[in-house]
């Protein structure tokens, strides 16, 4: 292995510690900013602020989000006509997104009943011209593995999304704190971003470069866009068969399950950034791959499962009112760690240009979701939806075939094990 190499996997590595240590302040930040503001809201106004939230997520994954992915996952640097087409690009997006998140709401409303839907995924789009194109900032620090700086900006933009929507949920703003929140983090991350980096400012233009980003950026947006569909499930199964309380129950065990499983995000970016440029060298792909699956699933597994026998050895700690969300803690955990095992096997995947083969898993996932939902709900109430997303990991096959192809079996003993392992801690107060 040459020392560029060695270099490479320390600098990946050490970039997946900062950002695991992000990850883990992020988290306790997360978790003590959604326990104050549903405790003030009640699960009613936060099920009407997930609907929205949902929408424009979906909106994010499908345009900023999958055009950060083509500067970013990618050997070569891009050129300066890119990162200006770009702008031009993220720019142009953020504009047409609200009236269309707008009329996206509108729709979802009418469809789950869920009143207020509408009005605040229209005021989460407002702030996206603004937001969007920060994603650019975000992508050039990323390509340097500069992930110290990107969770200064995550970590200030997450505290005031807490002290903003506390201080409005105190107020009485009921759905509309968080959503002021949410806009607040926006607004302050993407300020943050372009601090970060002051020399970087490309203009909107590259028009000769804008198709070609296009056609990158679309296996990334299909990918994307397919992924995040499964976010629309709860607000579309759950809201509509139970109501905005029962969304806001299984809202709330979702956003504790996503909050300590942001490992896999932190994996997943330092794998896009770096995986690309090991694709030449069987073993140490191999050896990134093994390792990174270890960690991620550690590190997102023992946290959920820790969280979810809390709930269970300790039932005071859960509100009022707020009883389904224990209930569907132990199966949302086992569908995030089943789905940490996949994070690494999906990116070399991704970095050998096959987007294709994921946004078909990602299909499926959702599909099988909101099939397997929609049958379990009516029947077994918010817990239904928990087993549905057991079985939607059941899609994630399709990545470890695909990656065991490449470099062979890339489930690792240790990894099997630590996922049983962390499965089973979550599922230990049912079977006592």
């Amino acid at each position: 292995m040459s020392n560029g190499d060695v270099s490479l996997a320390q600098r990946m590595l050490t970039g997946g510690w900062v950002l695991v240590a992000r990850q883990a302040a992020g988290a306790l930040l997360g978790l003590a900013g959604v326990a104050i503001i549903t405790a003030l809201i009640g699960a009613t106004d936060y099920g009407v602020y997930v609907g929205a939230a949902a929408l424009v997520m979906l909106a994010w994954m499908i345009v900023p989000a999958s055009v950060s992915a083509a500067l970013v996952r990618r050997a070569d640097e891009p050129e300066e006509e890119e990162w200006r087409a770009a702008a031009l690009l993220l720019a142009v997006g953020g504009a047409v997104a609200i009236p269309l998140l707008a009329a996206a709401g509108w729709v979802v409303e009418r469809i789950s009943g869920i009143d207020g839907l509408a009005r605040c995924a229209t005021l989460i789009a407002l702030c996206l011209p603004v937001a969007w194109p920060a994603q650019l900032a975000y992508a050039r620090l990323e390509r340097r593995l500069d992930y110290l700086r990107i969770a200064r900006a995550d970590l200030t933009g997450q505290a005031t999304a807490v002290s903003l929507a506390g201080a409005l949920a105190w107020a009485g703003a009921g759905p509309l704190a968080p959503t002021a929140g949410l806009i607040g983090q926006y607004l302050v991350g993407a300020w943050l971003l372009w601090r970060a980096d002051p020399t970087f400012r490309p203009r909107p233009g590259g028009r000769q470069a804008l198709g070609r980003l296009a056609r990158k950026s679309w296996g990334w947006a299909a990918m994307s866009g397919s992924w995040h569909l499964r976010a629309l499930a709860a607000p579309a199964v759950v809201g509509s068969a139970l109501g905005a309380a029962a969304l806001g129950q299984v809202a709330l065990a979702q956003r504790v399950v996503e909050t300590l499983s942001t490992a896999r995000v932190a994996a997943a970016r330092v794998a896009a950034a770096g995986i690309p440029r090991t694709l030449g060298d069987r073993e140490q792909l191999r050896s990134i791959v093994g390792r990174g699956s270890l960690l991620v699933t550690l590190a997102t597994g023992l946290p959920t499962a820790i969280a979810s026998c809390t709930v269970s050895w300790l039932p005071g700690l859960v509100p009022d009112g707020w009883a389904a969300s224990a209930q569907v803690l132990p199966g949302l955990a086992t569908a995030s760690t089943i789905g940490a095992l996949s994070v690494m096997w999906s990116s070399v995947l991704v970095a050998e240009g096959r987007a294709g083969l994921l946004t078909t898993m990602h299909l499926a996932n959702a599909v099988i979701l909101f099939v397997a939902a929609a049958a379990l709900v009516p029947r077994l109430g918010a817990v239904g939806f928990a087993y549905a997303d057991m079985l939607a990991s059941s899609a994630f096959v399709v990545s470890w075939q695909a990656c065991r192809s490449r470099i062979g079996n890339p489930l690792t003993p240790w990894a099997a094990l630590a996922a049983a392992g962390c499965i089973g801690l979550a599922w230990l107060p049912s079977l006592l």
